[in-house]
């Protein structure tokens, strides 16, 4: 079994960091809204089915990310950024190569499973915070 959350998490911000965005993004596995002081920023949650059909090394995983900014412009334009960035995995497999738990792991196949879109605006301590959320497929192979 393979730590993709680990590898995610490790996948996220190498990336974000080289993508040299115009605004620092933060990406956390877990949301805190307390902790939610530098927008944008990015949560993450991956769920598995596990090698079920898939051979081995190949593992199934539904990949959904939320995007947190202020104001629609702000938040669609990073949400914008950000499915950019993860169907760059796809483009360049090799690319995310990343030793995580002592496993070499990396996406070997990346499909939309719903296009990020705008939920309710939340009032979060006198902030106007929009929330865009999309899901993703992944294969991760590891060996």
């Amino acid at each position: 079994m393979i730590d993709a959350e680990a590898y995610l998490y490790e996948l996220f911000t190498r990336d974000i960091e080289d993508a040299g965005f115009d605004e620092d993004v933060t990406v956390a596995a877990d949301i805190d809204v307390q902790v939610m002081d530098e927008l944008p920023y990015w949560t993450f949650s991956v769920i598995g089915d596990g090698q079920q059909s898939n051979g081995d090394d190949l593992w199934s995983y539904t990949l959904t990310v939320s995007v947190f900014a202020e104001g629609m412009d702000a938040t669609k334009n990073s949400a914008r950024a950000m499915y950019d960035l993860v169907h760059a995995w796809d483009t360049d497999p090799g690319a995310t190569q990343l030793t995580t738990g002592g496993d070499t792991i990396w996406v070997s196949s990346l499909d939309d499973i719903d296009l990020p879109s705008r939920l309710a605006s939340a009032e979060i301590a006198g902030r106007n915070i929009t929330q865009y959320t999309g899901s993703f497929g992944l294969a991760l192979r590891n060996n």
